[in-house]
C-alpha cells in the first residue's frame, strides 16, 4: 500500500493550539477553528502508521480509517457550522471544513476498499493447497494411465488440452478468459464415462480442485487490482493532509496576531 507523509501536519498544529488563544483581539473567531483543527490532528495520530506504511494490513486500515472518518466529517461539519466575522479566519476555517470532510471521504473509500482485499491471504493459502491436491491427483491419473492405457482411451485427448494458466493471470480479463476455458474443459470431461472407479473420482476431485483454484486466483487478481487503486486514493489523501497544513499554518499566522 502507497506511502502518505503526514508529520508535517502532526508538528504544525501543536503550535496553532497553543498560540492562537492567546489573542485577545481573535480569540472568540478562532475558538471554534483551534479546537476542530485540534480534534483532527489527535485523529490523525492513529491514522499516521495506515497512511506511510507499506506492510499495513487491510485490517488495520478498517479498523483505524472508519473512526477517523466519522470524526472528520463532524469536524467538517462544526467547522462549516462557524461564521467567523473577521474574513481571514472565516476563509481559513472554510478551507479547513473542506479539507477535513475531503479527509473523511478519502478514509472511508480506503476503508471500502481494504475490505475488498481481507480474504487475500486466505486466497493465496487456498490456491496452494489446491495446486498441491491437483499435482498428486495429475500424478495419480497418469499412474493409471500409464499402467492400463485402456482406462484412459476416451477422455486422454481431453486431458492433453488442458488449459494452462498463462503469464497474463494477474490481469482481470485474462484470469476471466482462461477460467472460462477451464470450465469448458471441465464440463467436457465430465461428460466422459469413467469406467474404473478409482480413476473416476481422481479425475473428479482433479477437476473440482483446478475450478477451486480458478476462483481463488479470480479474487487475488481482483484483490491486486483493488490495491493499486488503494495507492492512487493514499496519495490523494496525503494531498488533502497538505491542504489542511497549508490551513493550520494559516490560521496560525492569523490566530496568533494580537
Amino acid at each position: 500500500m502507497c506511502r502518505a507523509n503526514v508529520a508535517t501536519f502532526v508538528f504544525i498544529l501543536p503550535v496553532l493550539v497553543s498560540s492562537a488563544c492567546n489573542s485577545a483581539k481573535k480569540a472568540p473567531e478562532c475558538k471554534v477553528l483551534v479546537t476542530s483543527m485540534g480534534a483532527l490532528h489527535e485523529r490523525l495520530e492513529e491514522v499516521r502508521y495506515v497512511a506511510s506504511s507499506t506492510e499495513v494490513k487491510p485490517t488495520d486500515v478498517i479498523e483505524v480509517m472508519r473512526p477517523f472518518s466519522a470524526a472528520a466529517k463532524k469536524i467538517a461539519s462544526d467547522l462549516k457550522s462557524a461564521q467567523p466575522a473577521v474574513k481571514e479566519v472565516r476563509e481559513i476555517t472554510r478551507t479547513a471544513a473542506s479539507a477535513a470532510a475531503s479527509l473523511s471521504q478519502g478514509a472511508t473509500e480506503m476503508a471500502d476498499l481494504a475490505e475488498k482485499m481481507t480474504d487475500v491471504d486466505a486466497d493465496g493459502k487456498a490456491v496452494d493447497e489446491h495446486k498441491q491436491q491437483v499435482d498428486k491427483l495429475e500424478l495419480q491419473i497418469k499412474e493409471i494411465c500409464e499402467a492400463t492405457p485402456s482406462k484412459c482411451a476416451n477422455f486422454s485427448e481431453i486431458l492433453a488440452r488442458f488449459p494452462a494458466p498463462t503469464d497474463q493471470a494477474e490481469v482481470t480479463d485474462d484470469a476471466q478468459a482462461w477460467t472460462r476455458k477451464l470450465n469448458a474443459w471441465a464440463s467436457e470431461l465430465a461428460k466422459v464415462d469413467v469406467q474404473d472407479s478409482a480413476l473416476k473420482e481422481h479425475v473428479t476431485n482433479f477437476v473440482k480442485n483446478w475450478q477451486e483454484l480458478a476462483i481463488s486466483m479470480g479474487h487475488m487478481v481482483s484483490a491486486l487490482e483493488v490495491s493499486k487503486k488503494y495507492e492512487a486514493l493514499t496519495k490523494n489523501f496525503n494531498e488533502q493532509i497538505a491542504i489542511a497544513n497549508k490551513a493550520i499554518a494559516e490560521a496560525n499566522g492569523q490566530c496568533a496576531t494580537k
